[in-house]
């Protein structure tokens, strides 16, 4: 076999002298240039005859491990992710509970995605916006990946390969299945429709916001939750916006639904977040849905722009992350702050709930991770691996581990240790009884 700076490998006979077979697996964005198919050049490759299987190392530090047996791409590992800029769970195999929030997806300073299984690392790049990919989210329980890009588009991606349990030996792929336009700016966030059954997920609606400060409700029950290698080839769904709305006044930052998808919550640089009332409904027939959104609450009280928006799943409150270094607490009862969280030293630019809605963890611009207690308003600990600004948060429900990724291309899983903590507590307060 043969490897070179186009990235491919040959498989040559050695009687005939002919290509018998082309191994084709590094994926490049939709900048063709000679930078970028430089990266893809192969700097070494190896055969392994236990498993018949060649293995290429290219510029990029990615590794990529290609079946004779199969002539398929079996594993891939990245080396480098540039700045991580969003990330969320996902499940495309929802056979067992333990598959749930199988694969950790995230957007790069790049317009492939990337997504990996979060036990083995293996990796998987999607190819398809033209330019950087700004933000991501999760639908139908997991089985289905929206992204934003600075395209001006949004895209919606559903996985093959033994999405049923079945097909053992059938390599996971992920391939476009819609695609939303209609924006005039960059994509910035992104949320689905909450709201599902976990034993048949499905799609409802989904919602964009955009640079040019508008967002958009679209009606995406068309989607399907899984793909084909088939269907790979076909074109995807292009799909249609139900409202557009002017929202803000400078760009938004961030969306989310809330879990029984009536409300929408907004974030934005112009300091402020909104809450709108989703009116979604579905008749009989293709093409019969009907929705709109209507503002129902300004939420003011930030001294800079809003980074972050999300709903408690327990209770009626949100919480919003700001550029002043603070998260506040909103009640949606009301609309007024209920608390204020101060103790990053820069803008806090993610916030989620944990632990039944009574812990937030939150990251910021100075490298932190923070966890705080809802009730008391104060920070139980802080976790410290990153250098630079700390832009994405990933939750999986089973909330075992966190997972927070930065500027400075790492990745880190954050054990939750809080019972093991009180174990040794308590053994240590056995030793002192003995003594």
């Amino acid at each position: 076999f043969t490897a070179g700076e186009k990235g491919v490998v040959k498989v040559w006979d050695v009687n005939s002298g002919k290509v018998t077979l082309t191994l084709e697996g590094h994926t490049v964005g939709a900048d063709s240039s000679e930078a970028v198919e430089e990266q893809g050049q192969i700097i070494n490759a190896i055969y392994l005859s236990q498993t018949s299987t060649i293995v290429s190392l290219h510029a990029d530090q990615t590794i990529l491990f290609h079946s004779l047996k199969t002539r398929t791409l079996t594993r891939q590992f990245i080396g480098y992710n540039d700045q991580i800029i969003d990330a969320t769970f996902l499940s495309p195999t929802t056979t067992t509970t333990a598959q749930t929030d199988s694969h950790l997806a995230l957007a790069t300073n790049s317009s492939l995605i990337r997504v990996y299984d979060a036990t083995t690392l293996d990796a998987r790049l999607l190819s398809g916006h033209t330019d950087m990919v700004l933000c991501l989210d999760k639908g139908a329980a997991g089985r289905v990946l929206a992204s934003g890009s600075k395209d001006k588009s949004a895209r919606l991606w559903a996985a093959s390969g033994g999405s049923d349990g079945e097909g053992e030996g059938e390599e996971m792929s992920w391939h476009c299945v819609a695609i939303c336009e209609g924006h005039t700016e960059s994509v910035g966030a992104i949320a689905f429709s909450r709201r599902h059954d976990q034993s048949s997920p499905s799609l409802r609606f989904m919602i964009t916001g955009s640079q040019d400060r508008t967002i958009k409700l679209w009606d995406v029950q068309s989607v399907p939750l899984s793909s084909s290698s088939s269907s790979s080839s076909q074109p995807p769904i292009r799909l249609k916006s139900l409202s557009t709305q002017v929202a803000h006044e400078k760009d938004i930052n961030s969306l989310d639904v809330s879990p029984n998808d009536q409300f929408l919550a907004t974030a934005s640089q112009d300091k402020t977040a909104k809450i709108y009332s989703i009116e979604y409904s579905l008749k009989p027939g293709k093409g019969n849905a009907k929705g709109d959104l209507k503002l129902v609450a300004t939420l003011k009280g930030h001294k800079r722009g809003v980074w972050n928006v999300k709903f408690s799943k327990f209770d009626r409150v949100i919480a919003t992350a700001s550029g002043d270094k603070s998260v506040k607490l909103w009640s949606l009862e009301n609309f007024a702050c209920m608390k204020t969280f101060e103790g990053h030293t820069n803008s806090v630019l993610r916030v989620d709930f944990l632990n039944k809605g009574l812990q937030l963890a939150t990251s910021a611009a100075d490298g932190l991770v923070k966890i705080w207690n809802v009730k008391d308003e104060e920070c139980t600990s802080t976790l410290d691996n990153h250098e630079e600004k700390v832009w994405a948060l990933a939750i999986p429900s089973h909330e075992k581990y966190i997972v927070s990724a930065a500027a400075d291309s790492v990745v880190t899983f954050w054990e939750d240790c809080t019972e093991l903590e009180e174990e040794e507590k308590l053994a240590e307060k056995a030793e002192l009884v003995l003594k």
